[in-house]
């Protein structure tokens, strides 16, 4: 049942993620207890569709004793590396933890809660949701990315299969015998290279960008350590092929990729007729 304009809440998060439930916290400690945060599944839902074996890419543990952040933690005085026992914590296993700091400091969360629209008005915002129309003097928008996917918008980009679609790299790997061509070669693209060579089936990598060769600090533009490592242990067992510098153009069905790239000149002949037949 939604609010009126007469008495709208003072704060409405959308997305009760890790941002929406650790924007909760905060509020909680500036005192500010007229809010709430809604959700279109529940508490954690993007980290519970996580394909298995997908892991957080940043290490947690508690710091010290003196209360510093565990880099993926949400709160003050809280350390998912303490509370799960895992340094690289699986998307379900984060998910229980986000479930529990909201449940211990009580945030105001609301389930199963679309949200199709925003506006300003008089009063603020209103939201137009599954539930009804919502007011609210500031909202906080943070649903995230892995919901909303970004499908590429090249020719064929449709008969390819999203990384969030996934649900087990494992029923993956048993398709086919070929090779699976991976488009992607940061986190993600790598991720599943290293994925499908833990069941033992090679892939191809394709970035735009080299990023496996990159010296550059910024977490936006290179590999992190964690799956550097990863990638370097399932390249020397003979399951990953990398190639930098390619932008896909086109695929089509039991046919062919098309590739725009300087660097298809130098692919191996072995790997082209791999790619192009059937």
């Amino acid at each position: 049942m939604g609010v009126t304009p007469e008495d709208p809440f003072d704060v409405l998060v959308v997305g009760a993620g890790a941002a929406g439930l650790g924007v909760g916290v905060a509020l909680k400690h500036a005192r500010i207890s007229n809010f709430q945060i809604l959700d279109r599944e529940t508490p954690g839902a993007s980290f519970d569709a996580w394909p298995r074996g997908m892991q957080l890419i940043t290490p947690s543990f508690p710091s010290n004793s003196i209360g510093m952040l565990d880099l993926n933690s949400v709160a003050i005085g809280t350390s998912p590396g303490f509370s799960l026992s895992q340094e690289h914590p699986s998307g379900g296993a984060y998910s229980a933890y986000l479930r529990s700091v909201a449940e211990f400091f009580e945030l105001p969360t609301r389930s199963n809660t679309e949200v199709y629209s925003l506006h300003d008005d008089e009063a603020g915002f209103v939201l137009d949701t599954s539930a009804g129309a919502l007011t609210a003097k500031h909202v906080i928008w943070a649903t995230g990315e892995f919901q909303f996917p970004r499908i590429p918008d090249f020719k064929g980009a449709e008969v390819g299969l999203h990384n969030s679609r996934v649900t087990d790299w494992g029923d993956i790997a048993k398709l086919g015998r070929k090779p699976i061509v991976i488009i992607g070669g940061y986190e993600s693209g790598i991720d599943a290279a290293v994925q499908l060579a833990k069941h033992q089936r090679k892939s191809i990598a394709l970035g735009r960008k080299p990023t496996w060769e990159s010296e550059d600090s910024d977490p936006s533009r290179s590999l992190s350590p964690f799956t550097l490592h990863r990638l370097n242990n399932a390249r020397a067992a003979g399951f990953v092929e990398l190639l930098g510098n390619v932008e896909v153009t086109q695929i089509q069905t039991r046919v062919s990729f098309f590739l725009s790239s300087s660097s298809i000149a130098n692919a191996s002949r072995s790997w082209r007729k791999q790619l192009h037949s059937d």
